[in-house]
């Protein structure tokens, strides 16, 4: 189920293995958290692209209960999760609400500025040996 919502609150909450970035919601009139992992991974990419939608600031602004837009509506997906034998609704992922147009340039280095994308994007071609984007040394001839 697709639900479109703002964000009522957002802090750090302690996870089984790492923090965890928690967000209220507003679901039909009734608060749903969301839990945004910080372990090392995977998780962490998906709490950054959530945090990115968002519009995070930074983690100061977070631990202080700010940090994002808070006027901002966005599209949940709520799937139905089982714990401990009961089923729950979960909000899986946070989405923007419609696409939107490339930001210029200037507009999105002051958006983006302080969330270590770059240093983000390096470590993984480091550590996963990711290829990089350089054009082909040869020209093709298709």
């Amino acid at each position: 189920m697709n639900v479109k919502s703002k964000a009522k609150s957002i802090g750090i909450v302690e996870g089984k293995n790492a923090p965890m970035v928690q967000v209220v919601f507003d679901v039909n009139g009734q608060d749903m958290k969301w839990l945004g992992s910080l372990a090392d991974g995977r998780a962490r990419e998906i709490t950054a692209d959530a945090l990115i939608v968002l519009e995070f600031t930074s983690l100061n602004d977070i631990c202080n209960g700010r940090g994002i837009n808070f006027d901002k509506v966005v599209n949940l997906t709520i799937e139905n999760e089982e714990y401990n034998g009961k089923v729950y609704p979960k909000i899986k992922w946070i989405n923007e609400e419609n696409k939107k147009e490339v930001l210029a340039a200037s507009e999105a280095i002051t958006k983006v500025r302080g969330i270590g994308l770059d240093a983000l994007i390096m470590s993984r071609r480091v550590f996963n040996k990711a290829p990089t984007s350089a054009a082909p040394q040869e020209v093709l001839p298709f």
